[in-house]
């Protein structure tokens, strides 16, 4: 779902389905692997050794992507490759914040990482006691996710932007707390 949403790139005559959720599909169905390989992490030890494993799978070849996605980059007279997304992105915690030259700095396609991150970091709180907690668990994160978008709406916040500022596309789409994965 996710090439095909990419292909009018490389002009492959597509229909216009909402394939734009595809990235949204993928961290559901990552969360019922979770879910199935992690039933319960009753200790910290398991907590420890679920992050490990976590960790291990994604950062490093995020790592390699990110120091290529650097080599590449052709930067203005006068402008320096390292500024403060340089953080944000080693640490995976770029796309939390709802800002275009954040979440899409240097390596762009990392923004879906840097939200499974956040998903990572919250599973054991989610999947403590889940056959007690689960619907007001369920409940807390739909009212996170509506309250996201409906402040998005509240602020007339812009679609999409280059400059350094909160948009739409950012809150509603790349932002871990976002309720849907709309192609904006």
């Amino acid at each position: 779902m996710i090439v095909v949403f990419h292909s009018p790139v490389l002009q492959i005559p597509i229909p216009k389905y909402a394939l734009g959720l595809g990235v949204s599909f993928f961290f559901v169905l990552s969360g019922f692997i979770l879910a199935y390989a992690y039933p319960k992490l009753a200790t910290t030890e398991d907590i420890r050794q679920f992050y490990v494993a976590r960790i291990a799978r994604i950062w490093p070849a995020h790592l390699c992507t990110l120091l290529l996605a650097m080599a590449t980059i052709r930067v203005p007279l006068g402008q320096s490759l390292v500024n403060m997304t340089l953080p944000a992105n080693v640490l995976l915690v770029h796309a939390w914040i709802p800002s275009s030259p954040w979440y899409f700095s240097y390596n762009a396609p990392s923004w879906s990482i840097s939200t499974e991150t956040f998903f990572y970091l919250l599973f054991p709180a989610l999947i403590y006691n889940w056959g007690r907690s689960w619907w007001w668990k369920w409940l807390l994160s739909a009212l996170l996710a509506g309250g996201m978008y409906a402040l998005s709406i509240k602020l007339q916040l812009t679609d999409q932007s280059s400059m350094d500022e909160v948009t739409l596309h950012g809150m509603a789409h790349v932002n871990p707390l976002a309720p849907f994965s709309p192609a904006l």
